[in-house]
């Protein structure tokens, strides 16, 4: 552990002793550090004034905060201009936000760093809601009442720190943390409702720890500003099932609640989206076409499923560079890159596939991967 504290020289601690500890788990002696197992912490250091609570062992909260030294807050993060939102309640949801100014579609809607982070490998552990709390009490009475003030799901009887992390903490994956990754809570984006056709999208960054939400279309004032919590690829009955199973709420968004022969139409939609994701991801079969990718991207459209477009943009970009055609395979390839940046960040595979392409489209894997296939039939 640090002799001294870990710090910049102008902020306050990166490190600080743990809060509580529990013992090391039997078969785990790689995890231990001076003896400790899983323990709390609270530290003002990684995200001022907010702070940072963290259920994890010493050893990786110690990768965390040396990961962290020579980091200044990202571009996103250090903007001084005003939230495009204000948060108000909304009858039958709770808190939720609502837009306060026009929102162009790609605009940056939030740059939030983790609040509250609990290690993969804690959650679960027996005694793990105690140092939750504890590290959730760490943050000082104002920001610790903050996360409390979060939504549980309904019907939540157990403790108050651990129903917020329930119904509000996101599966993330940072630089540390190991196979299991973490879950994280994020003050602003967790007052995001959902929505079955969101008009938000995010993404998590690994190198700032900050959650980043994005405009997936043009919002207007007094809108309110929705994610998904569910897969939105799935019928109407399936994702009310998930909803209600997961969050103890049944969706009364516009795509969940239209009349019985139009929310048909949608379901048989999604069936569609199903149906040719199957036959354009047949990289070795021959019924994929551009034509069908082209169909692909109509039905996200008629979906409102602006926030995965990207998705239909991607596929679409393969079938016309499958078929031959360069300027095709590259508009899309542009379009995915556009979207695709901002729902899932840089790092996704898929980015750097359509980058390839627009590089060369000749030299990417699928350039005539249709056509020639067919030749050899």
């Amino acid at each position: 552990m640090p002799t001294r504290p870990l710090q910049r020289a102008d902020q306050q601690p990166l490190w600080t002793d743990p809060l509580a500890c529990l013992p090391p788990l039997p078969g785990h002696g790689g995890e231990r550090v001076n003896r400790q197992g899983t323990c709390a912490f609270a530290t003002p250091g990684f995200n001022p004034p907010v702070g940072l609570a963290a259920v994890t062992t010493p050893r990786r909260f110690l990768e965390l905060a040396r990961s962290r030294l020579n980091r200044t807050a990202s571009a996103a993060a250090a903007g001084s201009t005003a939230s495009p939102y204000r948060a108000t309640a909304i009858p039958g949801k709770g808190i939720g936000l609502i837009a306060t100014r026009p929102i162009r579609a790609g605009e940056r809607v939030m740059a939030e760093p983790v609040t509250v982070l609990v290690d993969g490998q804690a959650w679960g552990q027996e005694g793990w809601e105690g140092l939750l709390a504890a590290a959730v009490e760490g943050l000082g009475e104002k920001m610790a009442g903050e996360v409390r003030g979060l939504a549980m799901p309904d019907g939540w009887t157990g403790g108050v720190e651990e129903g917020v992390v329930r119904g509000n903490a996101f599966k993330i994956s940072g630089k540390t943390g190991g196979e299991m990754g973490w879950h994280g809570v994020f003050l602003g984006v967790s007052r995001l409702n959902h929505a079955c056709a969101p008009n938000m999208g995010y993404h998590f960054d690994r190198d700032s720890m900050e959650m980043r939400v994005y405009a997936a279309q043009d919002v207007w004032p007094g809108e309110e500003l929705t994610i998904s919590y569910v897969d939105l690829i799935q019928d109407s009955h399936t994702r009310q099932e998930s909803l209600s199973a997961t969050w103890g709420f049944t969706c009364t968004c516009q795509r969940c609640t239209r009349e019985s022969h139009v929310l048909a139409e949608s379901d048989s939609r999604v069936q569609q989206i199903l149906d040719l994701w199957r036959e354009v991801d047949d990289y070795g079969g021959g019924k994929g076409t551009p034509e069908k990718a082209e169909l692909l991207v109509t039905l996200y459209e008629l979906e409102g499923l602006q926030a995965r477009i990207h998705e239909a943009y991607y596929r679409a970009a393969l079938e016309w560079n499958g078929d031959g055609d360069q300027t095709r395979a590259v508009r899309y390839a542009r379009l995915g890159l556009d979207r695709g940046l901002l729902m899932k960040g840089e790092d996704k595979p898929f980015v750097q596939s359509l980058r390839e392409m627009v590089k060369d489209p000749k030299d990417h894997w699928s350039w005539r991967f249709r056509v020639d296939g067919k030749e050899k039939l």
